[in-house]
């Protein structure tokens, strides 16, 4: 805004002075006063844009950086981080986390599932977040457990608990979502048009009369949670209703 008022405030002396010639002088006078208060005009502008451009370059040369957040990049990064963190921290107040990606602000801008380091989270390393094409965030906790440690002893004392205090809300955009999205799809393609979620995190269907799970869920609310569960499972267009077995869902 400087620049385009400077700028035009010249113009207007400069008109001023041309204007002063005009009605004042004639003849070879006025072609050399002409000719001198546009050259002087010209020259104070060149020095002008030289100044700044100095300036600017003096600037970067210091090698000073711009403010965190400055550039669009850094603000889009630091906003999914934001949410993310929020995300994570609204189960695991303790959480902090990084990128284990090398460009997340590619990621960000084409989509797509990126792989972050988790930390003070019981029973988790990692976590992967997928970025979908309208905004949306999904976070779904990821441990990985080397072949040759791993034997039947030792697998139920590793699963983390689903007895834990988790807000049905946060639940379902960080795990629940993306497992019931795939579950409900996979089931479908194969004739299903129903599933229980279990107390125990089980996702369980019927076959032959029988309750057969198909996957399971590590985190998964309270009993007292239910309703909660059921009203989001609701608001985001699946069918669910609570039963003596669990929370029904079905399409």
């Amino acid at each position: 805004m400087k620049k385009t008022v400077s700028l035009w405030d010249s113009v207007g002396i400069l008109s001023g002075v041309v204007i002063l010639v005009l009605s004042l002088t004639q003849g070879n006078v006025r072609m050399v006063l002409l000719c001198t208060a546009t050259a002087l005009w010209m020259l104070w502008l060149a020095v002008l844009i030289l100044m700044r451009h100095r300036a600017q370059t003096r600037w970067r040369s210091k090698g000073d950086k711009a403010p965190l957040g400055s550039t669009p990049e850094q603000l889009l990064l630091r906003h999914v981080n934001h949410r993310i963190s929020a995300r994570l921290q609204a189960v695991y107040p303790d959480a902090s986390w990084a990128w284990c990606v090398k460009d997340p602000v590619r990621l960000i801008c084409k989509g797509g599932t990126g792989r972050i380091r988790v930390h003070n989270i019981p029973n988790y390393e990692f976590a992967d977040v997928r970025v979908d094409r309208q905004g949306g965030i999904t976070c779904s906790l990821v441990n990985t457990v080397p072949l040759d440690q791993e034997d039947d002893s030792e697998k139920d004392t590793k699963r983390p608990p689903n007895k834990q205090p988790v807000d049905p809300r946060v639940w379902y955009e960080t795990q629940g979502r993306e497992v019931l999205e795939r579950v409900v799809a996979d089931l479908n393609s194969r004739g299903h048009s129903r599933l229980t979620l279990a107390e125990n995190g089980d996702i369980c269907i019927k076959e032959d009369k029988k309750d057969v799970a198909v996957e399971r869920f590590s985190v998964f609310p309270e009993k007292v949670h239910w309703p909660g569960l059921v009203h989001v499972l609701q608001g985001d267009g699946l069918a669910a209703d609570m039963k003596a077995q669990g929370v029904e869902i079905t399409w």
